[in-house]
């Protein structure tokens, strides 16, 4: 039998016929971020409206840090506190991002900032429902922003352990609307349209069989 060749590679004998290419040279690389990630640790980017890059991530020590587009980095959770974050969600918004992460100190809590906000501190948006790390931020019309969480409260009319909860921020007036229990779920998922709507999915497991539901 013949000698196989791959696809797109000329034969042995037409081959020996065409000078070598040159590999090109490898251009330099430089790391991202200025400290070590941690190699579980979450991450995220986005690109705002102005195709600006924003990065988010832990470190090696778990602290979270964000990464401006002009390179520079800034320590989300304030030092010279506990600190315990956990769980990332960014969402992108006309300038810049939101950030959305898990907290145990000073509260447990789901905290956010906008990067639009100087010296904002972050702002606790997850109540009392005992929120978990998993989270979802998307920028609606205007100056809305959805969100979207799931949290472990005890004694909700669900029946269930874990549920999903949902609210608004006015980021420009920085007014949250009050938290709504959708319905039972350990998986928030969301999409959005122009004129504002929500729909919500969510994998369930309880007394029922495993399934999918959307509200």
């Amino acid at each position: 039998m013949g000698g196989m060749s791959l696809i797109g590679c000329e034969p042995a004998s037409s081959a020996q016929s065409q000078p070598a290419l040159e590999s090109p040279e490898s251009a330099p690389t430089k790391p991202l971020t200025d400290f070590v990630m941690d190699l579980r640790g979450d991450w995220d980017y986005r690109l705002d409206s102005a195709g600006k890059l924003w990065l988010a991530y832990y470190d090696q020590n778990r602290l979270l840090r964000l990464r401006h587009p002009d390179g520079k980095e800034v320590l989300l959770v304030p030092e010279g506190r506990g600190q315990a974050p956990s769980g990332l969600a960014l969402a992108a918004l006309d300038q810049g991002v939101a950030v959305l992460w898990r907290d145990k100190h000073p509260a447990k809590g789901l905290y956010l900032l906008d990067t639009n906000q100087a010296g904002m501190e972050p702002l606790e948006i997850g109540g009392d429902t005992e929120p978990l790390a998993r989270f979802q931020a998307i920028a609606g019309p205007g100056d809305l922003l959805h969100l979207l969480w799931y949290g472990e409260k005890v004694g909700e009319p669900t029946g269930e352990k874990h549920n999903l909860y949902y609210r608004q921020l006015n980021r420009k007036t920085q007014a949250l609307s009050p938290i709504e229990l959708l319905m039972p779920g350990i998986y928030p998922v969301m999409a959005t349209d122009t004129a504002g709507g929500v729909m919500v999915y969510s994998w369930l497991m309880g007394n029922k069989a495993q399934r999918m539901e959307a509200r």
